[in-house]
Formats: structure tokens, C-alpha cells, sequence
């Protein structure tokens, strides 16, 4: 009750002042502290495979791969054939919620010794720029040389669950990927022992735009795609489940062979 009278007291103040009549007031001083901790909670990227069933992504299935239909893909040309799997992978994450500083990346790795018999000996080298991207054809030689497709370069495209693409979308057959229009979510998936003007990629890229599929922080979350401003990559998120589907590309294909990779990789960086 004291405060309220002080409150009071204080605007007999100010209306009576103009009237030359001032009151004197004395109250003592206090002071309060306030409070607000909010509970703690662990990053969360969760990645899920599934196969596309029926005429919508909810509809589909637990998946342990990502397979292409490889009856699709003609042989015996060094023309391209594309198939787009029917298999895809959402994912799920808490990454706005987070602290900035933790960034996601995807990527293969290709020359790793866990490849087995898909393991990348020879890179494809344009000039100063050596890749390893993609599917790699089995039966690859330490000592060799590239060959005319010895790699099925994959593309994925990320749609946010509440895009318009998705919605709609009622097989991934029915998808159209665009080179390097990042801002509808199209990339090319790189490898870890990529080297880009005689720089090494290692696990993350060299201009923010390779790898990079999702950052923590109230700007962050799940990677959707993204555009240049001015010579800068300005990639964009959202702060919802994320689907995304993978394109191959064949060349150069004979019967008998295989292609195949073990190490597509999402690994989380504090910075």
C-alpha cells in the first residue's frame, strides 16, 4: 500500500506545480531484481531416408538407401542420362532455437578407405579445379587415370514442407532441377577431397555455398537455398522441416557396372 500512495503523491506533483503550490515527498528507495532462464536444449539434426509412396511424401516409407532406377540411364554413350530417385531424405532440427555458431555440412567422401570397392582413386581435373563428386564407378585403380565417366555427379533440391512445390508435388519424377540456381534449392553435392583452384575444400567449402546445409542461431535453421548479393552468398533457412531429393547423372555407362557411395555425410561444426 506505501507504494501506491507514493505513486499518487507524486502526481499531486505535477498537476499542482503550474499553481506555484509543491508538495514535499520523502519515501526511501528500493530495489527489486528480475529473472528469466529458459531450459536448456540439445542441437537436434535428424535426418530420416524414406521412399516415395503414393501421390504425396507423408504417404511414404522408411528407407535404408538412396537407390536410382537404372533403367532409366541408356548405355554405351557418352551422352547424358538423368534419373531422379525416388527416394528422399527429411529432415528435422531445432537449429533457431540454438546458440549461433554451430553451422551444418553436407558433403561425400569419396577417397575415404571406407568406400570399399566405390572408392575415388582419380579426380576429374579441369585446370586448377580436381572433384570427386557424385556416385562413383566400382573397380577404380590407385595409380590410374580418370575415365570418361567415372562419376555420376548428384544434384539435390531442398523444399521446405509448406513450399508450394512440395505441396503439389505428387512424384519426384514430376521435379525440375536447375543447375546452379541455388535459390530454388538446387546444388550439386560436393566431395571432401574436392580442391577449387588448388584450395582444399577438406569438410567445409571455400565460398559458403558447397556444403553448407544448415546454421544455428534466431537467422538460421534449415538450408533452402539461397542467392549472391554484390559477390557475397546470402543463403536462406527456415525454421521447419526440410525434403530433399537427389538427381544422378550418367555417362558413359557399360553393362555390368556399378556406382556407388557410402559417405554422404552430415556433420554438425561449432565455429
Amino acid at each position: 500500500m506505501k507504494k501506491v500512495v507514493s505513486f499518487l503523491a507524486v502526481l499531486a506533483v505535477t498537476v499542482f506545480m503550474g499553481s506555484g503550490v509543491v508538495f514535499a515527498v520523502n519515501f526511501s528507495s528500493t530495489t527489486c531484481s528480475a529473472y528469466a532462464t529458459f531450459a536448456p536444449e540439445d542441437l537436434r539434426f535428424d535426418v530420416e531416408l524414406f521412399h516415395w509412396e503414393g501421390s504425396s511424401y507423408s504417404t511414404s516409407v522408411s528407407t535404408d538407401a538412396i537407390n536410382f532406377d537404372t533403367a532409366e540411364v541408356t548405355l554405351g554413350t557418352t551422352t547424358a542420362s538423368v534419373t531422379i530417385s525416388s527416394d528422399f531424405v527429411k529432415i528435422h532440427s531445432n537449429l533457431k532455437t540454438q546458440k549461433a555458431g554451430t553451422t551444418i555440412y553436407m558433403f561425400t567422401d569419396n577417397t575415404s578407405t571406407s568406400m570399399g570397392q566405390y572408392k575415388a582413386f582419380n579426380g576429374l581435373v579441369q585446370g586448377d579445379t580436381i572433384t570427386f563428386n557424385g556416385l562413383v564407378r566400382a573397380g577404380q585403380t590407385e595409380g590410374g587415370s580418370y575415365k570418361d565417366g567415372d562419376f555420376a555427379e548428384i544434384q539435390t533440391k531442398c523444399l521446405s514442407v509448406s513450399s508450394s512445390t512440395l505441396v503439389s508435388l505428387t512424384s519426384p519424377k514430376n521435379l525440375t532441377f536447375n543447375n546452379d540456381a541455388q535459390f530454388e534449392g538446387d546444388r550439386w553435392l560436393a566431395d571432401k577431397a574436392n580442391t577449387y583452384n588448388n584450395v582444399s575444400l577438406a569438410d567445409k567449402d571455400t565460398d559458403g555455398s558447397m556444403h553448407m546445409i544448415g546454421k544455428t542461431g534466431a537467422t538460421g535453421g534449415n538450408w533452402i537455398g539461397g542467392t549472391w548479393d554484390n559477390n557475397v552468398y546470402v543463403p536462406w533457412f527456415v525454421d521447419e522441416d526440410v525434403v530433399m531429393f537427389f538427381k544422378a547423372v550418367f555417362r558413359n555407362v557399360s553393362s555390368g557396372d556399378s556406382f556407388g557411395t557410402t559417405t554422404i555425410t552430415f556433420s554438425i561444426h561449432a565455429e
